[in-house]
């Protein structure tokens, strides 16, 4: 999965452990659900979403395609 130069822009972002730790999970398993994040990290879901919600924000993490068969996409830090 390469990304399109101007999808994704270079942000110097503080990223927290478990931010790294899914972003680590996701690189490996794009197609993962929060669920299994929550267990993976062992964290609750409602911060799996916080943390997801951020890294998007910030230009780290991308949705691609429906919620049910899309999957994750993660810039190169």
């Amino acid at each position: 999965m390469a990304f399109a130069p101007n999808n994704f822009q270079k942000v110097n972002v503080k990223v927290n452990a478990n931010q790294q730790k899914i972003l680590a999970y996701l690189k490996s398993n794009p197609y993962a659900t929060m669920e299994e994040l929550s267990e993976t990290i062992g964290i609750a879901k409602k911060n799996i979403f916080n943390n997801m919600k951020k890294l998007q924000e910030n230009g780290l993490l991308r949705r691609v395609g429906a919620d049910k068969n899309g999957w994750w996409e993660v810039a190169e830090q």
